[in-house]
């Protein structure tokens, strides 16, 4: 039953997410047509489509979290809820397929901006700029290409979005659950839940370097530029990579589990 509501959960979100995806990717190949061409006209095309690209982009980000809060209220505390709730499945199994959704949806977006970044800005001048700064990062920080350093700030940007979109949706299965004044409480909540994981991983942080001294150096010391300071601050930031991965998966999946837990008490429709 997972499969078939998950099927239908992947369908409606691209009637919406695809169109938005089909323009981005069309203005970001209008863009890469438009910076082959020479004069001043085309240098002022290049510009606005600039501002018009940025702005497709970061609704890459934005509107795939937005789009999976206004679903989960919409199909599970709302009206059509009497519908989605009187399926003969179990209330859990209409949340995990939601929950499955925003985040395939929103790993897609983040794959096509970095594609339409990839189109529309990646030739030229800049592209030798970009080669030589993500080769001297890549060099840097002692990974074995540049490519391997993209990937990991692609899956720790990827958790940290799907972090905030997970506290949207823990804020609205509790807001919901009350009988009055539920979305505002929903967003409190969801805001409230956000800054708490951030002063944990804060506290975390600080905890661990109690441990290590090394880490309040690098955070609050001023930078050395000794050898051995430098290989510690390329430690330091490997070490943030892994371990940022690590903490958001394993706060994401403790969000959908406290989510699961909530919504056994029961769904309070609006």
């Amino acid at each position: 039953m997972l499969a078939k509501l998950l099927k239908y959960d992947v369908k409606r979100n691209v009637k919406v997410l695809g169109l938005y995806i089909l323009l981005t990717v069309a203005v970001a190949v209008l863009m890469r047509i438009v910076s082959m061409q020479d004069g001043s006209f085309f240098s002022v095309i290049q510009s606005v489509l600039m501002i018009v690209l940025s702005v497709l982009l970061f609704g890459l980000v934005l509107i795939p979290i937005l789009l999976a809060w206004a679903y989960l209220i919409r199909y599970m505390f709302q009206d059509e809820g009497y519908l989605t709730n009187t399926l003969p499945v179990k209330t859990s199994t209409i949340f995990t397929s939601t929950w499955l959704t925003g985040m395939l949806s929103l790993f897609v977006s983040l794959c096509v901006l970095a594609f339409c970044l990839w189109i529309g800005l990646y030739h030229g001048s800049l592209q030798a700029l970009i080669d030589t700064f993500l080769n001297e990062l890549g060099v840097a920080f002692d990974f074995e290409s540049p490519i391997l350093f993209l990937i990991l700030t692609f899956f720790v940007f990827y958790l940290e979005m799907a972090f905030v979109m997970n506290a949207g949706y823990t804020g609205i299965v509790i807001g919901y659950s009350s009988e009055k004044n539920s979305f505002l409480k929903s967003i409190l909540i969801g805001i409230g839940i956000y800054f708490l994981w951030n002063l944990i991983l804060t506290g975390i942080l600080l905890v661990y370097g109690l441990i290590d001294p090394q880490v309040y150096s690098m955070m609050f010391e001023e930078r050395l530029n000794d050898l051995e300071s430098i290989k510690m601050q390329i430690t330091f930031v490997k070490n943030v990579f892994v371990l940022g991965i690590g903490a958001y998966l394993i706060i994401n999946l403790f969000q959908f589990w406290m989510d699961q837990k909530v919504l056994k008490r029961g769904v309070e429709l609006k």
